[in-house]
């Protein structure tokens, strides 16, 4: 099983640091790792900061372990990608602490505040299904054009 794991751009120098350590109890998966502008680079598995491949390091992947940050969590969402999704509590808010409850509590991902369960979370990756996710759009371009056009007769 490939698996990715993305910090985005902050650095998420835990994360890596914490699968460094867990790498050798999966030996069925590969990990690639995209730190950013962390300064920690994976030991046990190779890792690049920044590639314009990115899109096609996430298709190629059977799984992506990331950052609660709302770009990447909705692609994903939107791919129906099987993820993992890490708190990065390293940051100075803590915006990622919603996005992670709400991902675990309605079933889109695995989800984790804490690091510690990284390794349970990962033995229940492969046999872990999505829930379906539903894009809404939070502007209907039709409705705001018939407005405007209302608005201005």
């Amino acid at each position: 099983m490939k698996i990715l794991v993305t910090a985005g751009t902050t650095p998420f120098n835990s994360l890596f640091a914490h699968l460094d350590n867990l790498t050798y109890k999966f030996p069925d998966m590969e990990f690639i790792g995209q730190i950013g502008n962390g300064d920690y680079a994976p030991e046990t598995f190779p890792s690049f900061r920044f590639t314009n491949e990115f899109p096609h390091q996430i298709e190629s992947s059977d799984a992506v372990i990331t950052h609660a940050g709302a770009g990447t969590v909705y692609d994903l969402l939107e791919r129906g990608k099987r993820s993992i999704v890490v708190a990065n509590l390293e940051r100075q808010d803590k915006h990622q602490l919603e996005i992670t409850r709400y991902l675990n509590d309605s079933g889109y991902a695995l989800a984790t505040t804490e690091l510690d369960s990284l390794e349970a979370l990962l033995h229940r990756l492969k046999g872990f299904k999505p829930r379906p996710y539903q894009k809404i759009d939070f502007f209907l371009g039709d409705e705001i054009y018939q407005n405007l056009l209302t608005a201005l007769r």
